[in-house]
């Protein structure tokens, strides 16, 4: 096994069941790598498809959206403001359709005042919990999170959090994220440059407070330390990669898959090799 590393976070690759499972660093309180292939190994995995929940969980996915209209501006070296728009919705599409795969463990939520993003959630018969102010992502879930633990929502337990710009995600990630969730404390996906934050899973969801950016993994990380519970990392391919950039266009590409958001690409003449100038460029 190779060690990777983020940060002061170290942990070591392997791949049982199909996925990449990891662990942070000795100093903090993590189930080992080991345990928990063995309970995958074993058959617990929801890959068996298990409907149960670890725990008795009363859990909740949201996915923030802020807006179709202004979507992914950091893209527009490569794809003009229609297509921006109509991308955004592939991918948003492509994070639903995955969404829709756990629901018989946990409820699923989009947190978006954006009416058309608001009618695909009520396609998929998601909750909407309406954000509108639409100051940020980091605002929508504090709201979110806020309504989550309230009477009016039942009292959620758990929260899962996703972007909706990984179109790559797989219905057998997300259980995977299920499956490791500790008592109290988090789950938490890095995006695959090891900076941002592509799934986050809180227990209580107010555990910590969340803080997205292009360099939040270490800090979540940091802040889930200092609480003294249960961190878990683990790397996901799919998850992995969240698009904002233009040459984050040609991983998309080049990556296997048929998605919404790939098959749009595509439909457009993107093959990949011309997009690496924009990042030699930039």
């Amino acid at each position: 096994m190779s060690p990777a590393s983020a940060g002061q976070y170290t942990w070591h690759r392997l791949k049982p069941v199909g996925g990449i499972i990891g662990t942070a660093d000795a100093n903090l309180k993590v189930r080992s790598t080991d345990e928990f292939a063995i309970r995958q190994f074993h058959g617990k995995s929801t890959l068996a498809a298990s409907a149960a929940t670890p725990n008795s969980m009363h859990g909740i996915l949201l996915i923030p959206f802020k807006s179709l209209a202004t979507a992914k501006q950091r893209l527009a070296p490569a794809l003009n403001a229609q297509q921006r728009s109509q991308f955004a919705e592939a991918m948003l599409g492509d994070v639903m359709a995955a969404a829709s795969e756990v629901r018989n463990r946990i409820d699923i939520a989009l947190v978006t005042g954006d009416p058309r993003a608001q009618a695909m959630a009520r396609e998929f018969n998601f909750l909407v919990i309406e954000d509108t102010r639409n100051e940020s992502e980091t605002a929508a879930i504090e709201m979110a999170t806020a309504w989550c633990e309230s009477a009016a929502a039942d009292g959620y337990d758990t929260s899962i959090v996703v972007p909706a710009d990984i179109p790559l995600i797989r219905s057998d990630e997300l259980h995977r994220v299920l499956d490791a969730a500790p008592e109290e404390g988090m789950v938490i996906v890095p995006a695959y440059d090891r900076r941002g934050s592509n799934c986050i899973l809180r227990r209580p969801p107010s555990i910590i407070p969340l803080r997205f950016g292009n360099d939040s993994f270490v800090p979540h990380c940091e802040a889930m330390r200092r609480t003294g519970n249960e961190l878990i990392i683990l790397e996901m391919p799919g998850i992995g990669l969240d698009v904002d950039n233009p040459h984050e266009l040609e991983l998309l590409v080049q990556s296997e898959g048929n998605t919404h958001a790939q098959r749009l690409l595509r439909s457009w003449g993107f093959s990949g090799h011309e997009l690496g100038a924009w990042e030699a460029a930039g």
